[in-house]
């Protein structure tokens, strides 16, 4: 699904549907477009879990996991599916599921969306907290001092799907683009612009790696909520997990980026 949108000038984040900027502003300047795109995880590597395929392959990032717009088509009773295991502790791809793919145009948010498969649960309450690591085009994109350092904790409250057999992890990364007004000096606006990943007038073309680990945050002993332990899966009509681009609404759960080195 594709839909096109643009923000009204004085929002830094989208949140829902956003009202469209008025034909004034746009004239005889700057205006970008936010195209939302469905993307969808799948299977590559010789095994079907993840981090033995990055093993295989010595590390190359050509194991980490893709995504294309093309929904699963099969089921895992017909054998579909892959999976990576949630280690906990350090991020680190041998640890984490790990995520790369081609972001295109202007992009102001992601919304990453997994399901988890249950091995164990010693989760105390609804929430999770979850590890996330983000690079666009191999820098990090939040902000220095973030605990841990290398990366955001998000606390989501997972969804039952699957008739309990797996939950949905939902999260939103934001702060990756955004428009302001120029004003003049009576305050009327003489037009618009571009910081981030939102520099491109209309949708944009510019195209840019968002690479995206995942894990959960800590131990059963360490992490305030607990550690659930588990299998992240994709790749199949049940479990069709993946990333929107430029999603209409946002996730609950969110994490700004720092993308002042653009």
């Amino acid at each position: 699904m594709r839909r096109l949108m643009v923000l009204p000038a004085s929002m830094l984040l989208i949140g829902a549907l956003a009202t469209p900027v008025s034909a004034a502003h746009l004239e005889g300047g700057f205006h970008a477009a936010f195209a939302t795109v469905d993307n969808y995880f799948h299977c590559t590597g010789e095994t079907k879990l993840y981090q033995a395929n990055w093993i295989a392959q010595l590390g190359s990032e050509s194991s980490y996991t893709p995504w294309d717009e093309t929904a699963p088509a099969e089921s895992v009773e017909d054998g579909a599916g892959c999976a990576a295991a949630d280690w906990g502790g350090t991020t680190n791809p041998a640890y984490d599921a790990v995520f790369q793919g081609t972001i295109t145009g202007n992009v102001e948010a992601v919304t990453v969306r997994l399901h988890h498969m249950l091995l164990g649960n010693l989760r105390q309450g609804d929430a999770a907290s979850l590890r996330v690591w983000a690079l666009v085009d191999g820098v990090p994109i939040f902000p220095e001092g973030t605990t841990p350092a290398c990366c955001a904790v998000v606390e989501v409250i997972p969804e039952a799907a699957n008739d309990g057999v797996t939950e949905v992890y939902e999260f939103s990364i934001t702060g990756l683009g955004w428009v302001e007004e120029l004003l003049d000096e009576n305050g009327d606006v003489v037009g618009l612009e571009g910081h981030g990943l939102a520099i491109e007038d209309g949708v944009g073309a510019a195209e840019r790696t968002l690479t995206v680990y995942v894990g959960h945050h800590g131990t059963g002993l360490e992490a305030p909520t607990g550690y659930q332990a588990g299998l992240w899966v994709w790749d199949t009509t049940e479990v069709p997990s993946g990333i929107t681009v430029n999603p209409v609404e946002l996730a609950a759960a969110q994490v700004v980026a720092d993308v002042s080195w653009l």
